[in-house]
């Protein structure tokens, strides 16, 4: 069996505070929530756009990622049996 080539692992450091202050001062007025998501929460930007109001529970402050949406088209959708039901605590 032929080996196979051992694959390094990427190790991305967070942006900086600075840096998503930054981002947030460059960015359209529209477009800063969307960055304080991904920034803040971790969130990718498919996640981003799969995001609707169901999602989000302000009186918890609890922020749920059901799908991603690529190019337009729901590509992953995680259901909560198999994520737990665990949302993301959003900063209140």
């Amino acid at each position: 069996m032929p080996r196979l080539n051992r694959v390094k692992s990427k190790v991305y450091e967070p942006p900086s505070p600075e840096m998503v202050d930054a981002v947030m001062a460059a960015a359209d007025p529209h477009v800063r929530p969307a960055v304080a998501l991904a920034a803040y929460a971790g969130l990718r930007a498919g996640e981003v756009r799969g995001l609707r109001w169901c999602d989000v529970n302000l009186d918890t402050d609890l922020l749920f990622v059901r799908q991603a949406i690529t190019c337009g088209r729901v590509v992953a959708q995680i259901l909560n049996h198999l994520s737990g039901g665990e949302g993301i605590r959003t900063p209140g």
